[in-house]
């Protein structure tokens, strides 16, 4: 098994698909005791077909994580613009 394919499927089962709803311990902290996760029906396809849905799923995050990014800078800049058009520090022929 490929141990970040079992991450990103208990990942998505627990936050997305409701899959495992109630499986966890009601604590502060969730948790899973070891026989629970034993316990857990993870599907298994060839190790092949694990390590290429983990590079697309890597390759999914990285691309998530540049527009996050950029999506920030972007708000920061308007901002910014938004405070030098209000104070009348610049006009929006200077845009």
């Amino acid at each position: 098994m490929e141990p970040r394919f079992y991450v990103y499927f208990l990942q998505s089962a627990f936050t997305q698909l409701g899959i495992f709803a109630g499986a966890g311990n009601k604590t502060t902290i969730p948790n899973l005791s070891r026989s629970r996760l034993a316990a857990l029906k993870v599907p298994q396809p060839p190790k092949r077909e694990q390590q290429a849905i983990v590079q697309a799923l890597r390759k999914v995050r990285i691309a998530v994580d540049f527009h996050r990014r950029k999506a920030a800078l972007l708000e920061e800049m308007f901002r910014y613009l938004l405070r030098k058009l209000m104070m009348k520090e610049i006009g929006v022929d200077d845009l």
